[in-house]
């Protein structure tokens, strides 16, 4: 917050499907990073979640784990 774009941190990225909408939420409770994948209207979609309790504050590489 109150900082340039280019001083994000990238935590997920997937170039080989440039046409993916990513969404990323964190779990009302704090433990889990909860990201959603979709391409365009189609109704299949895709969930994957990271449990931050596990990553040490550090969200380098989690999705190569």
């Amino acid at each position: 917050v109150n900082t340039p774009q280019y001083c994000d941190v990238l935590c997920y990225s997937i170039p080989e499907h440039p046409t993916w909408m990513i969404g990323v939420e964190v779990s009302d409770d704090g433990k889990y990073c909860l990201i959603s994948i979709e391409e365009g209207c189609d109704p299949l979609n895709r969930l994957y979640y990271v449990d931050l309790t596990r990553i040490q504050g550090k969200m380098a590489n989690f999705a190569k784990q």
